[in-house]
């Protein structure tokens, strides 16, 4: 019979990375272009 495989901490997280270029997760960016949304204040009488 073989040994088993254990893969290290460092053999994980190569593989964590190699998995993230393989199929990179969407990125959303905020659009800067809008100003931002002012609250309007009630009108004082």
């Amino acid at each position: 019979m073989g040994a088993k495989y254990l893969p290290t901490i460092k053999d994980q997280k190569a593989s964590l990375r190699f998995q993230q270029k393989q199929h990179p997760l969407p990125f959303f960016k905020k659009p800067t272009s809008l100003p931002p949304v002012k609250k309007s204040k009630p009108k004082e009488a």
